[in-house]
């Protein structure tokens, strides 16, 4: 990813369409420069701000549009421990 070269991606698949050209020694090009548009938009669906629970975590439900997503986790030992998922569900309890 080159903060500075990130279009045209006309066709959507992540690549830029142009290569990208740089130095380091000698000139060197990457052909298949990615594409970046920004943070990832995450929407907490539930649970809602300031529920409660007790010895069990609740179940969740988030919203995340990302053009490029490749993986989806969380955290909630600080980041001691990630945990990926696929789709909306339930908190591991044994974090």
């Amino acid at each position: 990813y080159w903060d500075n070269w990130t279009s045209p991606d006309t066709n959507n698949d992540g690549i830029v369409d142009n290569p990208y050209t740089y130095i380091g020694g000698a000139a060197k090009t990457d052909y298949l420069p990615i594409a970046e548009d920004g943070a990832p938009r995450i929407m907490i669906n539930s649970p809602s701000e300031g529920d409660g629970f007790s010895a069990v975590a609740p179940n969740f439900s988030v919203s995340i549009t990302e053009d490029y997503l490749d993986t989806m986790w969380y955290t909630i030992d600080g980041g001691s421990n990630n945990y990926t998922f696929i789709e909306n569900g339930m908190i591991n309890q044994s974090a």
